[in-house]
């Protein structure tokens, strides 16, 4: 069976994201008032976000951010790691 999905874009999420993704485990440390891990992917279909950026050109890594991140939505400060979304 060939995929025939297309990379849609990137998105930046927080540590404990790719920890979740990477691993299944979230930090023991991670406050109760944040949101879940991936919340704002949990009704997409498994397989629609795949680690690393789509392209080698673009960045993995944005060190030091405030940016909300795109896989819970927690401002918290932090690196963000690049995934790729897909269709």
């Amino acid at each position: 069976m060939t995929d025939t999905r297309t990379p849609q874009g990137t998105i930046y999420v927080c540590q404990d994201c790719l920890m979740a993704h990477a691993n299944g485990e979230v930090s023991p440390d991670r406050p109760a008032d944040l949101p879940d891990v991936w919340a704002l992917w949990a009704d997409e279909p498994a397989g629609s976000v795949t680690m690393g950026p789509p392209t080698a050109d673009a960045d993995f890594e944005i060190p030091s951010s405030t940016s909300t991140c795109d896989g819970c939505g927690d401002r918290h400060w932090g690196d963000r790691y690049a995934f790729t979304y897909w269709a």
